[in-house]
This record gives structure tokens, sequence and C-alpha cells, in this order.
């Protein structure tokens, strides 16, 4: 599971009345590649829906330089492959379509290095299919605003309701 297109985002708030709209929660960065356009972020969440009852919030182990604590979400039965890209996108020398930043949010940035505001604090793997997210409040609302946007969609038949069979909502 090596980590190419991941999307850089910003928790735009915490409140719990706008969580139903993932754009009100969150803000995707402009990232400079088709790849990132033309369905890629719509697909992804179909696919992470499509298993939802598997997602789990979970901490990575690392925290930043404010102490907000990495938090992941993801299919837990890939739990294992999804830790291994994150570290590998926590790294420079790792190879995306684009700069993740995700080393630099954890463990400083280099003075001088003309980042701008691109601080993100939520990385999207658009082809893996997980979130990483500094601070638990953040990770709280990413996930409350992903469960309001699959609701929606399971309601206006978008995405398909889980299967009797797999326990969700029991």
């Amino acid at each position: 599971m090596i980590p190419y297109l991941i999307q850089r985002c910003h928790v735009l708030s915490l409140d719990p009345a706008k969580a139903d709209k993932l754009a009100d929660v969150l803000r995707a960065e402009y990232m400079g590649s088709a790849e990132f356009e033309f369905g890629a972020l719509p697909a992804s969440l179909k696919a992470i829906f499509k298993v939802w009852e598997h997602f789990e919030l979970f901490e990575f182990g690392r925290k930043d330089k404010l102490g907000r604590p990495l938090f992941l979400f993801a299919d837990r039965r890939c739990e294992a492959d999804v830790r291994e890209g994150v570290r590998l996108a926590s790294m420079e020398a790792t190879s995306t379509k684009e700069w993740v930043g995700l080393e630099h949010a954890l463990d400083g940035y280099p003075p001088g290095r003309g980042y701008g505001s691109s601080k993100p604090d939520v990385w999207w793997d658009i082809e893996n299919h997980w979130f990483a997210v500094l601070g638990k409040e953040n990770a709280a609302a990413v996930m409350n605003a992903l469960r309001a946007l699959r609701d929606r969609w399971i309601a206006e038949g978008k995405t398909e309701a889980p299967s009797p069979s797999s326990g969700e909502g029991a």
C-alpha cells in the first residue's frame, strides 16, 4: 500500500451542527494535478462507504510539535498496511504525486522554506482510502462529517446501505 495520491486538507470547523456537510468541515487544497480531479474524491468516498462498517479511528503513535496525536481513520482489516502507508507518507523521500507535508507537520516546518498557508492537518489517501488527522477533535469532526455524508448519500441513493448481515446499526 504505497501512497501516491494524497490529498492535503484543512479542518474548517469543529462545530457538530456543521457536520452534515463535509465541505463545511474539511477544505481540500488545490493539488495541481488532474489525478486529484475528475471524480477521484467521490470515488474514494464511495469505496470507503462500501466497507464503512470496517472503518475505525485509531491512534498512529506520533504527535506533532503542539502535542496533537495523529489519528488514522481506515479499514481496520488493513491497519498494518495503512500504518505502513502513513509511515511512508511521513518521509520526505517518499515519491508521491504532490508534496504531502506530513513529515513537516509532525516534526516541525523548516524555517525559510516558503510553505505559505499550506500547513494541513488532514491527509486523505484517495487511492488506498484512508485519512490521517492531527488532533482528536479534528479526527472526530472529520469522522462525523463523513458519517453524515454517507447517511445523506444512502438516503439519496448515491451509495448502498450496509447489508443486514454486516451488523451495522444494530
